[in-house]
């Protein structure tokens, strides 16, 4: 699908939300954080040195089906200077390891650079994002050893580029499996116009970036004088399902009874009060509302939260999480919507009262905005849990219907294990 993503920090105002910003940093670009700055957001990319002496970074690049494997899992790659020269890429493809597929890359980052390959640290500001996307290899595994590279093991995508560069930078952010701490591939092939870009013996090291790297604004610059540059937030609203919870009667009004407040209805509060003078246009909130779905008490304590940012006129888009839904494991169209509380709750009526808001889903899970900042205009897509096949469509035509705007994509927990 042709989604436009633009994968930027996310701003957390507090102690959970930074949690939520840092389980979500391996989604990269499902949940964005607008910018309009041309600010830096360097990360540091190490050699790291950490893998077995049998799977090293060379092991990728020797056209067999031996595996590099590090370590530190997401945010591990490859840094390559190819013996053959400048070369522009248009493709990447990877091959299956011979084992856990948990370990398998699930989103991968190409960068190039000309400046030259010395020392063991290098400036993410220096590269420049050539492409980027999900990966799905094969389950199948790669057979042991150096053996000849099975087609049936790989996985490829092309992309557009035209820009030669002297050295690629692959990373993987995230890996497939939720609790491995290990990345490994088969093997990692970058091509042109002309055939593979890599070869044996080219100079390879294996590099563990500090973070996501989410700078890609190309190699380092200075703003021309005179010329402005700006920025906005967005306030994301993660996971509130603990709030609502326990602030219900049914959960024991705990927060309010230990420190005279509720953290959902502080935490809005704090949004309408100070949210535009900090240039945060908007708020949006990733799913789990509430922690039971059959508990109307939180739905209650929920929806009066939500209502700060109603009577303040501040919009927000808001979706359903798995807690938010009468059965986590049914898809969109698989709901009795007649019973469902979330499309009770946030109804298309009361979506209607935000400035932003475009339209909705007719499952009622779905929502778009449109949001405007220093004159340009950003759309923000709100896609809930477990989102059918017809939601991806509509959203796919929400896209299309605005081609020339930014997307900033918003829903919950849509990596999972294997994808």
């Amino acid at each position: 699908m042709a989604w436009r993503t633009y994968p930027i920090p996310i701003m957390t105002r507090s102690l959970h939300m930074l949690e939520r910003a840092v389980r979500t940093e391996r989604l990269l670009a499902l949940l964005a954080f607008g910018t309009l700055a041309t600010a830096s957001h360097a990360t540091t990319i190490t050699v790291n040195n950490r893998w077995p002496d049998g799977e090293k970074p060379s092991a990728a690049i020797d056209g067999f089906s031996g595996k590099y494997l590090n370590f530190e899992g997401g945010n591990t790659g490859i840094l390559v200077t190819p013996a053959r020269g400048a070369t522009v890429a248009n493709s990447i493809k990877l091959w299956a390891a011979d084992d856990d597929s948990g370990r398998d890359p699930a989103f991968y980052q190409v960068f190039g650079t000309d400046k030259a390959i010395t020392g063991i640290t290098f400036d993410s500001e220096d590269f420049t994002l050539v492409s980027q996307g999900m990966v799905s290899l094969p389950t199948l595994r790669s057979t042991p050893g150096q053996t000849p590279l099975d087609e049936t093991r790989s996985w490829m995508k092309s992309f557009e580029n035209t820009r030669a560069f002297t050295s690629y930078l692959v990373v993987f952010p995230a890996v497939r499996g939720a609790t491995t701490t290990l990345m490994q591939v088969g093997e990692v092939q970058l091509g042109s116009a002309s055939g593979p870009i890599f070869a044996p013996g080219d100079s390879v090291l294996g590099v563990e970036a500090e973070r996501t790297i989410v700078h890609f604004a190309g190699p380092k610059s200075v703003t021309p004088a005179g010329q402005e540059t700006s920025s906005f937030g967005i306030m994301f609203i993660p996971d509130t399902q603990f709030y609502s919870r326990y602030a219900a009667p049914a959960g024991g009004n705990q927060f309010s009874a230990r420190f005279g407040s509720n953290p959902f209805e502080v935490q809005t509060e704090w949004i309408a009060k100070f949210a535009n003078q900090l240039q945060i246009p908007m708020a949006v909130h990733l799913g789990d509302v509430v922690d039971r779905a059959g508990t109307a008490g939180e739905w209650e304590h929920a929806s009066l939260a939500m209502k700060t940012l109603d009577d303040a006129d501040y919009p927000y888009s808001i979706l359903a999480g798995n807690h938010d839904v009468n059965n986590g494991g049914q898809w969109s169209n698989e709901r009795t919507l007649a019973s469902e509380p979330f499309p009770a709750r946030f109804p298309l009526s009361r979506a209607q009262q935000q400035s932003t808001f475009r339209g909705m889903s007719p499952d009622g899970f779905n929502q778009y905005h449109i949001f405007e900042f220093q004159g340009q205009q950003f759309l923000q897509l709100a896609l809930s849990w477990n989102a059918d096949l017809a939601s991806v469509a509509w959203a796919q035509q929400v896209i299309d219907t605005h081609p020339t705007l930014p997307v900033i994509l918003s829903t919950h927990d849509y990596l999972a294990v294997d994808s």
